[in-house]
């Protein structure tokens, strides 16, 4: 379903495409992309409309832009519930450090958007951390 979204978004953003385009900026191989495009077209995603012997043009349709709204939906709610799962650890982790009288938590790694998250929930539960 991921790679079917990102086809979706891509042929929102760019009306005017290819699959070769498609496949280069979602880093899906171009044999994956004909056969999803293909797949979309079936399900009444996509129309594939014939601009000449060697140009196809690709178009999103109602159906399609709901699909993606649905996936976009479905993509929301499962990052949510990573969240709280990230949330309850966190919770658990800062019991155990409190019982055993531990006093401090180490973050090792980049500080992109899961560190943030453990910042934000290490903070909630008062623990010293670097």
């Amino acid at each position: 379903m991921e790679k079917e979204y990102q086809i979706l978004s891509h042929l929102q953003e760019q009306e005017h495409t290819s699959q070769r385009k498609i496949a280069e900026n979602t880093g899906i191989s171009l044999g994956t992309v004909n056969l999803l495009l293909k797949k979309m077209a079936k399900k009444g995603l996509v129309k594939i409309e014939k601009l000449d012997a060697r140009s196809l043009k690709y178009i999103l349709t109602p159906r399609g832009f709901a699909a993606k709204a649905s996936l976009t939906c479905r993509y929301i709610k499962q990052s949510y519930k990573y969240i709280i799962n990230v949330g309850n650890t966190v919770k658990n982790i800062s019991r155990e450090v409190q019982d055993n009288n531990l006093g401090h938590v180490f973050l090792y790694g980049t500080k992109d958007e899961i560190y943030q998250i453990l910042k934000m929930f290490l903070q909630e539960e008062k623990i010293d951390f670097s």
